[in-house]
């Protein structure tokens, strides 16, 4: 992302790996976090930079980085990173931020699409719905008052994992994905069609293809078994439909349906799970948007606080409802 600070022309490069991928090399320098009070204060005395930083590994690691590179954290708070993140995205207008995904039936998804057609930035922006989808799921409303946690869920992407490692075979995150993206739900999902059979879906006026109990068709009598990439695609499916469901309920609740926002971990180098949200957000009635730079919101907001208050560097900013860092506190 290309921004000004302090006039002079400054690009951010992003960098993303693991919290557990980055414990095992400090432990492997032995690093490690158990100070005494007294070697706390020594050594907060002798850190020589200090870095706003948000999310768990601000506080988790905050030892750990003090001791052994002297690094200080200044802890943000997340949710206040990420809305800060979303903002300062939208006042850059960094040049085809916001995509949307394609919706077309399972079969039609481009898995190797890395982004999708590129869209403009909703007018007005605010208020917005961003439904933040990592571990669990949180839905903020963000307005020019602030921002609110109206709802979540603890159906995420962690869930997604953590199903797919006790039922398949799969280890990781990418081989859980991989597998779904071979897989196809209707093998285990009951659909809508299933009950109702093609003439009943249009005298209804609801989609054939539409899931109406996951994995409803393991629950019958004597079908006790399924492809572990079945599997892995109706539990994508089962968490990505979920957030959807929230996510048009809060949005009619706060009359931003046409301005909702998908970010997290979950749906970074997940396309089957951006068009499936998308597919079910559309057949509910409201666009969805996605953000190139989604996984970074947080670092994103993190960083316009800390230029925000170094007086040496200022982001340039346009004038407008919002500066780096110092967007209106939650509402209560």
């Amino acid at each position: 992302v290309a921004c000004d600070v302090n006039g002079v022309r400054t690009r951010l490069q992003f960098v993303s790996a693991a919290t557990d991928e980055l414990e095992e090399v400090l432990a492997a320098l032995g690093c490690s976090d158990n100070e005494d009070e007294d070697e706390e204060r020594r050594s907060f005395n002798r850190a020589s930079r200090r870095i706003v930083a948000a999310g768990g590994g601000a506080h988790k690691l905050r030892r750990t980085f003090r001791s052994a590179l002297g690094i200080e954290f200044k802890a943000f708070p997340e949710m206040q990173s990420v809305v800060d993140g979303l903002l300062l995205l939208h006042e850059l207008n960094v040049p085809d931020e916001v995509y949307t995904a394609s919706g077309g039936e399972a079969h039609e998804i481009d898995i190797g699409q890395r982004f999708g057609e590129p869209a403009q930035w909703p007018q007005p922006l605010l208020p917005l719905l961003l439904v933040n989808v990592g571990s669990g799921v949180s839905c903020l409303v963000v307005n020019k008052e602030g921002y609110t946690r109206v709802g979540g869920t603890a159906l995420g992407g962690a869930s997604f994992l953590g199903l797919a490692r006790a039922l398949t075979s799969a280890t990781t995150y990418r081989e859980a994905l991989a597998l779904a993206a071979r897989g196809d739900s209707s093998e285990v999902d009951t659909l809508v069609e299933d009950i109702y059979g093609s003439t009943g879906c249009v005298d209804l006026g609801l989609p054939p293809s539409l899931t109406a109990a996951s994995f409803g068709k393991l629950a019958r009598q004597g079908n006790r078994s399924a492809r572990d990439e079945d599997v892995c695609r109706a539990l994508l499916e089962m968490v990505a439909q979920s957030c959807c469901v929230l996510a048009r309920a809060h949005a009619a609740q706060w009359r931003c349906q046409e301005r909702v926002f998908f970010a997290g971990g979950f749906l970074d180098e997940n396309p089957l799970a951006r068009a499936t949200i998308a597919n079910s957000l559309k057949s509910l009635g409201s666009p969805a948007h996605f953000l190139r730079h989604s996984d970074f919101l947080g670092a994103l907001g993190a960083t316009a606080h800390a230029l925000d208050h170094d007086h040496s560097m200022k982001l340039e900013m346009k004038p407008g409802m919002w500066a780096p860092g110092h967007s209106p506190p939650p509402r209560r």
